[in-house]
């Protein structure tokens, strides 16, 4: 019998609008879109796409890259982020500072070309030039925090007695996942709340602190009187 022919994705085309930048209309083959700030652009792969437009560096990664959705655990996403160095994590550890968050989505690829130094949930090691593949789970996330007035972990204590209750099938697994997942946000919550907080009060605390400087920098300049 003749082999039997499959349609085959159509070519992407390509097309200038008056301004010059380019734009792609796809058909058959294309997978979803990346979010995107400016509407002209029907889809963009990668910043190599990018590279007959006339755009800053920040612009193009800002057209790869761009999110708007405020980060959170219940989201689905994972946020792609940079640390700068030892001090950075330290302030972001403090509350004072926060990680740069480059982009969103549900699946990154990494390209390690060299060996590099490693760490995933746990102790660090060098790993040689590979590629890893991060996605996450269908399960919600569960997020646990220590609380910072009580160093006993009562997050962890709750989450112990959900799962004791549906152990002994007092509770199902819908109701443990529903709840664990509220609970996570609300610890959430209060985490964010609590960084806040922290930030307002130390930067009104180095405010109060310049101010006294400066008032005692003009009453020492002022000329004293005999």
């Amino acid at each position: 019998p003749p082999a039997t022919k499959f349609p085959q994705p159509q070519q992407q085309q390509q097309k200038v609008d008056r301004r010059g930048q380019l734009k792609r209309s796809w058909s058959l083959g294309s997978i979803g879109k990346i979010p995107k700030r400016n509407s002209a652009f029907d889809r963009i792969d990668s910043f190599e796409d990018l590279r007959y437009l006339d755009l800053s560096e920040e612009e193009r990664y800002h057209h790869v890259t761009s999110c708007e959705r405020p980060s959170s655990c219940q989201d689905g996403l994972l946020d792609i982020v940079t640390v700068r160095g030892t001090f950075h994590l330290g302030q972001i550890r403090v509350g004072l500072s926060h990680a740069n968050r480059l982009c969103q989505c549900r699946e990154a690829r990494i390209v390690m070309k060299r060996k590099n130094p490693v760490q995933i949930d746990g102790e660090p090691w060098r790993q040689d030039a590979c590629t890893l593949h991060v996605h996450r789970k269908r399960d919600a996330a569960i997020m646990l925090h220590r609380s910072a007035n009580e160093n006993i972990g009562v997050e962890t204590e709750m989450a112990n007695l959900l799962d004791w209750a549906q152990e002994k099938s007092y509770i199902n697994e819908d109701v443990h996942a529903t709840m664990m997942k509220e609970f996570s946000r609300r610890i959430e919550s209060k985490i964010r709340q609590r960084r806040v907080k922290s930030q307002d009060n130390i930067m009104g605390s180095l405010k109060r602190a310049i101010g006294s400087t400066n008032t005692f920098q003009q009453t020492k300049d002022k000329p004293v009187m005999f």
